[in-house]
C-alpha cells in the first residue's frame, strides 16, 4: 500500500468564499481548487487566521494561478 493511501483528509467549504478548509493527518490549510493557499497549521482557526492576515498575497497568488491556467488552455 502506498503512503498516499494512508493519508486521512477531509474538505469543507468556507462560508461566503471560494475556499475550502482541508484537513490532512491532523494538519489544516486553506485550499482553492487543487491549490493550497495557506501553509499547514495545527488548527482550522490558525489556517483561517493565515488566510485573513495574508489576504493580499492570497489574492495575488490566485490571480497568477487563474492566469496560468488560462494560458495553458490556449496552448
Amino acid at each position: 500500500m502506498s503512503e498516499k493511501n494512508n493519508i486521512s483528509s477531509s474538505y469543507a467549504p468556507i462560508a461566503n468564499s471560494p475556499f475550502v478548509m482541508v484537513s490532512r493527518d491532523g494538519q489544516y490549510f486553506v485550499g482553492f481548487g487543487k491549490y493550497k493557499v495557506t501553509e499547514e497549521t495545527s488548527s482550522e482557526e490558525e489556517a483561517l487566521q493565515l488566510l485573513e492576515d495574508n489576504k493580499w498575497n492570497v489574492i495575488t497568488n490566485i490571480a497568477i494561478i487563474v492566469a496560468s491556467e488560462m494560458l495553458e488552455k490556449e496552448v
